[in-house]
């Protein structure tokens, strides 16, 4: 079992963000696919919670990469618009739009 550690957590009113910081170059990389597809499973454990168990608040895994953030933070962008954008679904780890 490896442990896990994000580069930031951010709660904000209604959800707590798991962000990962990755290079242009490596978002792709066969290794950061891996680690989302076990964050996002374990992200919906998380909020398979009770409420009350999970901050009350729905938690989301987020992977920005470098010139993706800049380029939505040059354009205004507030966290919440990088997160949201940002994303990451069990469709979008593994490549499979059917699940």
């Amino acid at each position: 079992m490896a442990t896990y550690h994000p580069d930031f957590i951010v709660a904000t009113a209604d959800k707590v963000y798991l962000i990962e910081i990755k290079g242009d170059d490596k978002v792709d990389d066969v290794n950061v696919r891996q680690k989302q597809t076990a964050t996002v499973e374990w992200i919906k454990k998380i909020n398979a919670l009770k409420p009350e168990d999970r901050m009350n608040r729905t938690w989301e895994y987020v992977l920005v990469g470098e010139s993706v953030f800049y380029s939505l933070s040059g354009s205004g962008a507030t966290l919440t618009d990088i997160c949201n954008h940002c994303r990451v679904t069990y469709s979008r780890a593994t490549g499979n739009l059917f699940e």
